[in-house]
């Protein structure tokens, strides 16, 4: 799909590295000349568009017309300036290399393209970008449409401080940035002029309040940038880290197909805070968007934002980064599908603040513990715990008393834990209703115990564990308000500690249902029982029927219904009062508290 344009730099970005090749094909692309069938109805296809930009290259004017020398020792700034202001398609030739030394406003509808393999521009501006683009005046409600960069190289040359972007937008539509190469710089930076203008500021809203709105903004999603596309780039920042795009205020996005080292994607569409834009009464300002089949490594986050409503992201690789892989904070409506996330600080995959119809589906989710304290090797600052162990969690402060605010379902995953010693971890925080089922957990714990929790639904999960841990562990533990843990399978090849348990529910905090049913639990010397701790309170149902273990450990007066539970040699399986090591909720997340390492406000609910 690249055709003859330049891609430089190729066998460096082949892999990310810290990926085994055999995992690739959770982010593998579509055949060539069609695109996934979840590609969205209002994002041209790649073909289709770069056929476009060809017969655009028809019609273009060279930048030598201009006055530009292309020795890449010429400063060729005032024939860009010229060209900017006044062509309609500008060329840059092939084997060439613009040197720019200040930065290039662009305020009306261009094309900027490469017209052969080798068209580099060198971005040598103090500001670190190379275009700035927005309408001429600052009007809040005005937009610049019609931008397209396609296949050029971009060297921000040493020792110029790197990480700048090609393009730092405000309020733009219809523009695009495809199959160019970049090197100590990102791609993208999208903003809107109400930020410019600073007339929005987060802080002056409140929960009541949508500080959006008082800044100007319309309560309907009419006054966004849009339609913005960035297709099969490649962006090496050399350090830690640039971006291939981080947009904000903005709708109708499809990043697809491009490959960052030392780069991410994110979003931001208003801080996610309750007080600060957040509530789940406010609107979320950016949505329908697309992210799929890119590869990323070195940065903070991999693919991650704020406030978004209508997120698909798809068949991303993600390495290495030293907080979360795949994050949706304050999102609604959003899924995550088809990913491979490895060896990051934090979590694999979470959700911040509000999170309404979130969806993690048939993803891989891989620790080794090698991300530990990454950013050590990166030299930059620590985002939480970097712990390096946790494939899924949550942080939902703020958001237990409004109802529905947290919504989550994992179906069909797979998490990973593939450190010489211990486990992998889930980390809990507060849910309305969270829902685990059909997936597969290697070495993983799933404790998801958190005070005030509303509905827990673990359903045919198959939990594996082939070490012994150093401390008890709980292979699923919940003490939610209704609990329905049906048809899982927990198995372990090693005795593991006593006081630990295959499933762990405190029926306490429990409302009007717990039903532990279908269950089966195997492991050497019965040291993964089922378990029952808490007294049942008036009106509550709680059953415990049809499970297969070696031991059932439930407290007096704990459950109503306890029937049809067999070992496993297929005898009946009698109830044994609770020992003392089980009267300790064990494990993490038992404290109902957000403090079990929390990535950084500044990484994820920031301007940054």
């Amino acid at each position: 799909m690249r055709d003859s344009i330049d891609i430089g730099r190729r066998a460096l970005f082949m892999v990310p590295f810290g990926i085994a090749p055999a995992l690739l094909v959770a982010g593998r692309t579509a055949p060539a000349g069609a695109e996934h069938e979840d590609w969205p109805a209002w994002a041209p296809q790649r073909t289709t568009f770069y056929a476009r930009l060809d017969d655009l290259r028809r019609s273009g004017r060279d930048i030598r017309d201009f006055g530009a020398a292309l020795d890449g020792t010429s400063d060729a700034s005032d024939a860009l300036e010229r060209a900017a202001a006044t062509a309609s398609v500008l060329l840059v030739p092939a084997n060439s290399v613009l040197r720019i030394t200040r930065q290039i406003p662009l305020n009306r509808p261009i094309a900027i393209l490469g017209s052969g393999r080798g068209a580099t521009i060198s971005v040598e501006t103090p500001q670190g970008d190379l275009f700035l683009a927005n309408a001429l005046d600052d009007d809040p409600s005005g937009f610049l449409k019609g931008v397209r960069i396609d296949g050029i190289r971009f060297i921000r040359p040493a020792p110029l401080k790197p990480h700048g972007a090609v393009v730092r937008a405000f309020n733009l539509r219809d523009a695009s940035i495809t199959r160019c190469t970049s090197q100590r710089m990102g791609l993208l930076a999208l903003r809107h002029t109400r930020q410019r203008l600073g007339l929005y500021d987060r802080t002056k809203g409140s929960v009541d309040e949508d500080p959006a709105l008082k800044a100007g903004f319309s309560a309907q999603p009419i006054d966004l940038s849009e339609d913005i596309l960035v297709y099969d780039n490649m962006v090496d920042g050399e350090t830690y880290m640039s971006q291939i795009a981080r947009f904000e205020f903005a709708r109708r996005v499809a990043i697809a197909g491009n490959t960052g080292k030392f780069a991410n994607i994110s979003w931001w569409g208003g801080g996610a805070r309750r007080n600060e834009g957040g509530d789940i009464r406010h609107l979320r300002r950016v949505r329908d968007i697309y992210i799929a089949d890119n590869r990323l490594s070195g940065a903070n986050g991999g693919v991650y934002g704020n406030n978004g409503d209508g997120i698909v992201v798809a068949r991303n690789i993600i390495s290495l980064m030293t907080d979360v892989g795949i994050d949706f904070e304050g999102c609604f409506n959003a899924v995550a599908y088809g990913n491979h996330v490895s060896n990051v600080g934090n979590y694999c995959f979470a959700t911040f603040y509000a999170a309404r119809n979130v969806e993690f589906r048939d993803n891989i989710g891989v620790q080794d513990g090698s991300a530990t304290n990454l950013h050590l090797r990166f030299g930059r600052g620590k985002y939480g715990a970097m712990a390096g162990t946790a494939l899924f969690g949550m942080r939902s402060a703020g958001f237990a008393s409004p109802q529905d605010a947290i919504d989550i379902r994992l179906i069909g995953n797979r998490f990973s834990w593939q450190g010489k010693a211990g486990t992998g971890r889930f980390v809990a925080s507060y849910f309305g209703t969270l829902e685990l089922r059909r997936n597969q957990l290697e070495n993983v714990t799933c404790n998801l115990a958190y005070r005030r929790t509303g509905t827990f639904i673990a359903r045919d999960n198959r939990l594996a564990f082939d070490r012994s841990a150093s401390e008890p562990i709980n292979a699923i533990t919940s003490s939610a308000a209704r609990i329905e843990i049906r048809d899982n399978e927990i198995r372990s090849s090693v005795a593991q500690p006593v006081g630990s348990s295959a499933i762990l529910v405190d029926s306490t905090a429990a409302g009007t249902l717990v039903e532990l049913t279908g269950n089966r639990a195997v492991a050497p010397d019965a040291t993964l029982p089922i378990t029952m701790r808490g007294i049942r309170r008036p009106g509550q149902d709680a059953v415990i029927r049809s499970n297969q273990a070696d031991a059932l450990f439930v407290e007096h007066g704990a459950a109503s219904d306890i029937s049809g539970n067999k070992d496993n040699g297929g005898r009946s399986l009698t109830p044994r009062e609770l020992p003392a090591a089980y009267r300790v909720l064990s494990g993490s997340g038992s404290s109902g508290t957000d403090d079990s390492g929390p990535a950084s406000p500044s990484a994820v609910d920031g301007d940054g």
